[in-house]
């Protein structure tokens, strides 16, 4: 029930992507905004690079239309197809990597039945297995899980519990120490596209655990919100008439911790002043309006440097 319900989120939220007339729109900055705004939904890799992939099939004077609001319908389509269809993709994944393992805790218990006294102790560890699927945010580092670990699953380190699959981190010079980022209210953080750069991180896959190499995660929580102004002339497939995004400037306590052990190892404060309104904005479905909050990753990456690439 809650994959579907998942799903149906998902697929909604891709939708309703608004994006707001701005100068210098192109395929490289649209899909950063996108992520950017997509961030809270907690999207697998491979779902990032859908979206990504979907938007390098507009040109990027169809993308300036889109933003502009005068895209002829055709585009229109074209776009919220294109992410409709990256949303159910995610889903399917979901459902499929679930139900697998699932089956595969089943099919251990009913070995197990023709001797009664392993019976129950199989059953209860087929229960345990169905278990940790459901729950996969919260139990991480179950070393014998064959499910990889998600940037979701990272989340608890910023809580200070570290994920006993991830690497230890060690404050060696020369080379990379791979990070991830989350950001948001206290215990409502969510993963943040685009602060950590490409070769300061490491991309899902679904061939292989990789984010178990992931040493450190840098924790941005939200302290102060003060509203600066209001964002206007966004506009969404899925809803006529424009919308408004009330945009606040903000401070955030960054915490950089160890993903092993959940370890703080350094610790700072952003100020964050909302000057341009943001090009793309996700609204609820059905919302005419939405908060943003205002960022400063050029800060948040000078913080990391010297414990992510020392």
């Amino acid at each position: 029930m809650r994959l579907r319900l998942r799903a149906r989120v998902l697929v909604a939220a891709l939708t309703c992507v608004g994006l707001v007339a701005c100068g210098g729109v192109n395929r490289a900055g649209t899909k950063r905004q996108i992520l950017n705004g997509l961030s809270g939904l907690g999207l697998q890799e491979s779902t990032k690079t859908c979206v990504a992939d979907s938007i390098d099939k507009f040109t990027d004077a169809e993308l300036r239309k889109l933003n502009a609001s005068n895209a002829d319908k055709a585009v229109q389509k074209r776009f919220a197809d294109a992410l409709t269809q990256c949303g159910a993709q995610e889903a399917a994944a979901l459902t499929t990597d679930t139900t697998a393992a699932t089956s595969s805790a089943t099919t251990v218990a009913s070995g197990a039945s023709t001797q009664p006294a392993a019976a129950a102790s199989a059953a209860s560890t087929a229960s345990t297995a169905s278990k940790s699927v459901v729950s996969v945010d919260t139990t991480a580092d179950q070393a014998a899980s064959s499910v990889p670990l998600f940037e979701s699953d990272f989340e608890p380190v910023c809580r200070g519990v570290g994920i006993k699959r991830s690497a230890p981190y060690a404050a060696t010079a020369g080379v990379v120490h791979p990070a991830l980022g989350f950001l948001g209210k206290a215990n409502a953080l969510v993963t943040m596209a685009g602060t950590i750069p490409d070769d300061w991180t490491i991309q899902w896959s679904a061939s292989g655990d990789a984010l178990a190499k992931i040493e450190l995660v840098a924790c941005s929580e939200r302290t102060v919100e003060t509203f600066a102004k209001e964002c206007t002339g966004y506009t969404t497939s899925d809803q006529d008439g424009e919308r408004v995004a009330k945009f606040y400037d903000t401070t955030y306590t960054v915490t950089l911790r160890a993903a092993h052990s959940g370890d703080v190892v350094a610790t700072t404060t952003v100020d964050a002043k909302a000057i341009d309104c943001p090009i793309v904005v996700t609204f609820a479905p059905g919302a005419s309006t939405t908060n943003e909050y205002a960022t400063d990753e050029a800060a948040v990456q000078t913080f990391l440097k010297p414990f992510v690439q020392p």
